[in-house]
Protein backbone atom coordinates (compact mmCIF):
# COMPACT_ATOMS: atom_id res chain seq x y z
CA UNK A 1 0.00 0.00 0.00
CA UNK A 2 2.90 2.38 0.53
CA UNK A 3 5.42 1.38 -1.28
CA UNK A 4 7.71 4.29 -3.12
CA UNK A 5 5.09 6.81 -1.42
CA UNK A 6 7.07 9.27 1.03
CA UNK A 7 6.44 8.83 4.61
CA UNK A 8 4.05 6.57 4.13
CA UNK A 9 4.39 3.23 5.65
CA UNK A 10 5.49 0.02 3.93
CA UNK A 11 2.13 -2.28 3.84
CA UNK A 12 1.19 -4.32 6.47
CA UNK A 13 -0.15 -7.38 4.42
CA UNK A 14 -0.75 -9.80 7.18
CA UNK A 15 -3.67 -7.51 8.09
CA UNK A 16 -7.37 -8.08 6.46
CA UNK A 17 -8.15 -6.27 3.26
CA UNK A 18 -10.56 -3.84 4.97
CA UNK A 19 -7.57 -3.19 8.05
CA UNK A 20 -5.44 -2.35 5.64
CA UNK A 21 -7.56 0.72 4.40
CA UNK A 22 -8.20 2.02 7.25
CA UNK A 23 -4.58 2.19 8.29
CA UNK A 24 -3.93 3.92 4.64
CA UNK A 25 -6.66 6.15 5.05
CA UNK A 26 -5.16 7.27 8.66
CA UNK A 27 -1.79 7.51 6.81
CA UNK A 28 -3.14 9.85 4.30
CA UNK A 29 -4.47 12.25 6.96
CA UNK A 30 -0.86 12.08 8.51
CA UNK A 31 0.53 13.23 5.42
CA UNK A 32 -2.33 15.80 5.13
CA UNK A 33 -1.13 16.58 8.32
CA UNK A 34 2.38 16.94 8.12
CA UNK A 35 1.65 19.41 4.97
CA UNK A 36 2.61 16.82 2.00
CA UNK A 37 -0.29 16.19 0.04
CA UNK A 38 1.54 15.00 -3.22
CA UNK A 39 2.08 11.81 -0.88
CA UNK A 40 -0.85 11.71 0.45
CA UNK A 41 -2.67 11.84 -3.29
CA UNK A 42 -0.67 8.82 -4.02
CA UNK A 43 -1.43 6.53 -1.33
CA UNK A 44 -5.16 7.62 -1.44
CA UNK A 45 -5.13 6.54 -5.05
CA UNK A 46 -3.69 3.75 -4.22
CA UNK A 47 -6.52 3.20 -1.85
CA UNK A 48 -9.39 4.29 -4.28
CA UNK A 49 -8.25 1.81 -6.75
CA UNK A 50 -8.96 -1.08 -3.80
CA UNK A 51 -11.97 0.41 -2.16
CA UNK A 52 -14.08 1.06 -5.75
CA UNK A 53 -13.11 -2.45 -7.27
CA UNK A 54 -14.75 -3.59 -3.77
CA UNK A 55 -17.78 -1.20 -4.09
CA UNK A 56 -16.83 0.21 -0.96
CA UNK A 57 -18.88 3.08 -0.70
CA UNK A 58 -18.28 4.47 2.67
CA UNK A 59 -14.60 4.14 2.23
CA UNK A 60 -14.19 5.61 -1.44
CA UNK A 61 -16.57 8.96 0.25
CA UNK A 62 -13.76 8.86 3.32
CA UNK A 63 -10.85 8.44 0.03
CA UNK A 64 -12.47 11.32 -1.59
CA UNK A 65 -12.84 13.78 0.69
CA UNK A 66 -9.30 12.97 1.69
CA UNK A 67 -8.50 13.23 -1.80
CA UNK A 68 -9.95 16.92 -1.93
CA UNK A 69 -7.86 18.40 0.81
CA UNK A 70 -4.61 17.19 -0.16
CA UNK A 71 -5.28 18.68 -3.78
CA UNK A 72 -6.41 22.04 -2.23
CA UNK A 73 -3.51 22.22 -0.24
CA UNK A 74 -1.75 21.84 -3.07
CA UNK A 75 -3.39 24.93 -4.53
CA UNK A 76 -5.03 23.27 -7.07
CA UNK A 77 -8.57 24.33 -6.16
CA UNK A 78 -10.36 23.16 -9.22
CA UNK A 79 -9.04 19.78 -8.92
CA UNK A 80 -10.52 19.43 -5.19
CA UNK A 81 -13.56 20.91 -6.05
CA UNK A 82 -14.22 18.01 -8.83
CA UNK A 83 -12.88 15.56 -6.28
CA UNK A 84 -15.62 17.22 -3.56
CA UNK A 85 -17.77 17.24 -5.83
CA UNK A 86 -17.40 13.47 -6.81
CA UNK A 87 -17.73 12.37 -2.52
CA UNK A 88 -20.65 14.47 -2.01
CA UNK A 89 -22.38 12.90 -5.15
CA UNK A 90 -21.74 9.84 -3.34
CA UNK A 91 -22.42 10.77 0.07
CA UNK A 92 -25.38 12.49 -0.04
CA UNK A 93 -27.92 9.62 -0.57
CA UNK A 94 -26.53 7.95 2.43
CA UNK A 95 -26.63 11.05 4.37
CA UNK A 96 -23.57 11.00 5.28
CA UNK A 97 -22.03 13.11 7.91
CA UNK A 98 -19.62 12.12 10.23
CA UNK A 99 -17.34 11.74 7.42
CA UNK A 100 -16.94 15.35 6.71
CA UNK A 101 -17.80 16.73 9.91
CA UNK A 102 -14.76 14.78 11.65
CA UNK A 103 -12.06 16.21 9.28
CA UNK A 104 -12.51 19.95 11.45
CA UNK A 105 -12.10 23.34 10.63
CA UNK A 106 -10.12 22.49 6.58
CA UNK A 107 -12.97 20.32 5.44
CA UNK A 108 -15.60 23.03 6.78
CA UNK A 109 -13.39 25.69 4.83
CA UNK A 110 -13.68 23.46 1.49
CA UNK A 111 -16.89 22.73 1.99
CA UNK A 112 -17.87 26.15 2.02
CA UNK A 113 -15.84 27.07 -0.96
CA UNK A 114 -17.76 24.78 -2.57
CA UNK A 115 -21.05 25.70 -1.65
CA UNK A 116 -20.11 28.94 -4.17
CA UNK A 117 -18.72 27.43 -6.62
CA UNK A 118 -21.49 24.69 -6.87
CA UNK A 119 -24.00 27.42 -7.81
CA UNK A 120 -22.12 29.60 -9.39
CA UNK A 121 -21.42 26.12 -11.71
CA UNK A 122 -25.13 24.76 -11.98
CA UNK A 123 -26.62 28.79 -11.79
CA UNK A 124 -28.14 27.37 -8.30
CA UNK A 125 -29.77 24.85 -10.35
CA UNK A 126 -28.55 21.53 -8.54
CA UNK A 127 -30.23 21.79 -4.98
CA UNK A 128 -29.31 18.56 -4.19
CA UNK A 129 -25.98 19.25 -3.12
CA UNK A 130 -26.18 22.59 -2.58
CA UNK A 131 -28.58 21.49 0.17
CA UNK A 132 -26.11 19.00 0.98
CA UNK A 133 -23.55 21.61 1.57
CA UNK A 134 -25.58 23.35 3.63
CA UNK A 135 -26.38 20.69 6.00
CA UNK A 136 -22.85 19.49 6.20
CA UNK A 137 -21.78 23.49 7.00
CA UNK A 138 -24.73 23.39 10.03
CA UNK A 139 -23.56 20.26 11.34
CA UNK A 140 -19.92 21.57 10.92
CA UNK A 141 -21.10 25.03 12.88
CA UNK A 142 -22.53 23.04 16.03
CA UNK A 143 -20.19 21.54 18.33
CA UNK A 144 -19.22 17.58 18.19
CA UNK A 145 -20.15 16.20 20.96
CA UNK A 146 -21.01 12.81 21.08
CA UNK A 147 -23.74 10.72 23.85
CA UNK A 148 -22.14 9.22 26.09
CA UNK A 149 -23.67 5.92 25.15
CA UNK A 150 -25.73 5.52 21.95
CA UNK A 151 -27.40 2.51 23.69
CA UNK A 152 -28.55 5.04 26.82
CA UNK A 153 -29.58 7.81 24.06
CA UNK A 154 -32.29 4.46 22.69
CA UNK A 155 -33.42 3.28 26.14
CA UNK A 156 -36.68 5.36 25.68
CA UNK A 157 -37.19 4.17 22.24
CA UNK A 158 -36.43 0.14 22.30
CA UNK A 159 -37.12 -2.17 24.21
CA UNK A 160 -34.05 -3.85 24.31
CA UNK A 161 -31.35 -1.61 23.22
CA UNK A 162 -28.57 -2.33 20.62
CA UNK A 163 -25.55 -3.97 22.00
CA UNK A 164 -21.97 -1.88 21.20
CA UNK A 165 -21.03 -4.80 18.75
CA UNK A 166 -24.63 -4.89 17.09
CA UNK A 167 -23.89 -0.82 16.75
CA UNK A 168 -20.75 -1.64 15.37
CA UNK A 169 -22.01 -4.03 12.46
CA UNK A 170 -25.37 -1.72 12.02
CA UNK A 171 -22.90 1.16 10.62
CA UNK A 172 -20.82 -1.36 8.52
CA UNK A 173 -24.73 -2.69 6.97
CA UNK A 174 -25.41 1.12 6.70
CA UNK A 175 -21.54 1.57 4.46
CA UNK A 176 -22.52 -1.12 2.21
CA UNK A 177 -20.81 -4.33 3.62
CA UNK A 178 -21.22 -8.06 2.98
CA UNK A 179 -21.80 -10.41 5.84
CA UNK A 180 -18.05 -11.28 4.85
CA UNK A 181 -16.76 -8.11 4.65
CA UNK A 182 -18.26 -7.17 8.13
CA UNK A 183 -17.21 -10.55 9.07
CA UNK A 184 -13.58 -9.54 8.50
CA UNK A 185 -13.41 -6.44 9.82
CA UNK A 186 -14.64 -7.51 12.77
CA UNK A 187 -12.29 -10.69 12.95
CA UNK A 188 -15.60 -13.00 13.91
CA UNK A 189 -17.85 -16.05 11.95
CA UNK A 190 -19.73 -15.34 9.16
CA UNK A 191 -22.54 -17.18 11.11
CA UNK A 192 -21.81 -14.60 14.16
CA UNK A 193 -22.67 -11.92 11.87
CA UNK A 194 -25.87 -13.18 10.54
CA UNK A 195 -26.96 -13.71 14.48
CA UNK A 196 -26.39 -9.99 14.96
CA UNK A 197 -27.94 -9.01 12.12
CA UNK A 198 -31.01 -11.01 12.78
CA UNK A 199 -30.96 -9.52 16.62
CA UNK A 200 -31.11 -5.94 15.12
CA UNK A 201 -33.58 -6.58 13.05
CA UNK A 202 -35.55 -7.97 15.89
CA UNK A 203 -35.27 -5.12 17.80
CA UNK A 204 -35.52 -2.46 15.08
CA UNK A 205 -39.09 -4.18 14.17
CA UNK A 206 -37.60 -4.31 10.41
CA UNK A 207 -36.79 -7.05 8.13
CA UNK A 208 -34.61 -6.05 5.64
CA UNK A 209 -31.06 -4.02 5.84
CA UNK A 210 -32.64 -1.10 3.64
CA UNK A 211 -35.51 -0.93 6.36
CA UNK A 212 -32.84 -1.25 8.99
CA UNK A 213 -30.60 1.62 7.93
CA UNK A 214 -33.86 4.11 7.17
CA UNK A 215 -35.24 3.08 10.77
CA UNK A 216 -31.71 3.50 12.14
CA UNK A 217 -31.59 7.20 10.63
CA UNK A 218 -34.82 8.07 12.14
CA UNK A 219 -34.12 7.06 15.48
CA UNK A 220 -30.58 8.71 15.59
CA UNK A 221 -28.48 5.99 15.44
CA UNK A 222 -26.55 6.69 12.41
Amino acid sequence: MGAGIPGAPEPRTWLPGYLRQIEGATWARVLNAQVKPGAAILLIDSLLQVAEAAGQTGNVVELLALRALALQAQGQSAQAMTTLERALTLAEPEGYLRIFVDEGEPMRSLISDFRLWIERQSHGKDQKLIGYADRLLAASAQPVSRPPSKISHLKSTLVEPLSERELEVLHLIAEGFSNAEIAEKLVIAQGTVKRHINNIYGKLGVQSRTQAVARSREMGLL
